[in-house]
């Protein structure tokens, strides 16, 4: 079933019916599938035994990031973002704020009149000179 390695030889219907080997955190599989496959970047396998459906919905939120196979999201450092589900951050652009780097950030908004910001600023916007 999906979620679990058929690969080691033995392998019966008790183990694939039961608990079985479910696939370690940062891999999944599909139905039919004999072994585990790395998760897509922008994904959430934080989890064992993920399965194709489970990683479709679970994507690294705002502020965060996955590459391929990594277990969880990491979140973005000072200076960049990322929108949902992406597998990397991106430096955050001049005149935009990116918000804090701990997870929660949305995606970069516009700096407001009266402040700015330079490309890659981790202080947010500022109030112009």
């Amino acid at each position: 079933p999906a979620g679990v390695s058929c690969l080691n030889s033995g392998t019966t219907q008790a183990d694939v019916e039961g608990p079985g080997e479910l696939c370690p955190a940062g891999q999944y599989s599909t139905e039919g599938q004999a072994g585990c496959s790395p998760c897509p970047a922008g994904k959430n396998c934080s989890n064992p035994g993920n399965t194709d459906d489970s990683i479709v919905t679970d994507d690294c939120p705002a502020g965060t990031y996955s590459a391929e196979g990594q277990v969880g999201c990491a979140n973005c450092l000072p200076g960049t973002s990322s929108e949902a589900g992406q597998g990397n951050c991106a430096v955050c652009n001049a005149g935009y704020d990116c918000g804090p780097a701990d997870g929660t950030a949305s995606p970069p908004s516009k700096c407001p009149a009266g402040q700015y910001s330079s490309e890659g600023a981790t202080a947010g916007c500022v109030p112009c000179p």
